[in-house]
């Protein structure tokens, strides 16, 4: 009888132990679940914002968003589109007309930087661009503009670590 009572008393105390641990991890999971609830209201807020400002943003550029054609992409336009992009692009026919066309962009030679078309002589501006000091990154030849130090030292910089 006694030994029954104890093989009793010692289920009874890993029973308690498990119901402890059972409570321990419920209430985690309350805590995780009311931090999670939380951060998904402060993203729909986040999102109804974006929706406004994404709103906002068509209708300056006299677009309706009613009227474009937003698509879910199937398995076989995946490869085509941005992964990331649920519903496509919305701006991907849309091009800025102030934006410099590819073909108007001279580069230099030397440091690759961009000299614009409305630029009257490219010959002049490029012996201009290549008289002033330049710096050289020791370890890969980069060249910088007198100009850009600091970005030239932080450069030099990461290549220590």
């Amino acid at each position: 009888m006694k030994q029954r009572e104890t093989t009793a008393a010692k289920k009874q105390q890993e029973l308690m132990d498990q119901n402890m641990d059972l409570s321990k991890g419920l209430s985690e999971n309350k805590m995780t679940y009311n931090v999670l609830q939380r951060e998904k209201e402060k993203m729909e807020e986040e999102n109804d914002f974006l929706k406004r400002e994404n709103s906002r943003l068509l209708s300056y550029m006299g677009l309706d968003c009613d009227s474009l054609s937003y698509q879910v992409p199937t398995s076989n336009q995946g490869t085509r589109q941005d992964p990331g992009l649920v519903f496509g692009n919305p701006y991907s026919g849309i091009q800025e007309s102030s934006a410099p066309s590819l073909l108007s962009i001279k580069k230099c030679p030397t440091c690759k930087s961009d000299f614009p078309d409305d630029v009257f002589d490219h010959n002049l501006a490029l012996e201009q661009h290549l008289q002033t000091p330049s710096l050289s990154c020791p370890i890969c030849d980069k060249t910088f503009s007198a100009k850009e130090k600091q970005i030239f030292e932080d450069h030099v910089f990461c290549h220590t670590l």
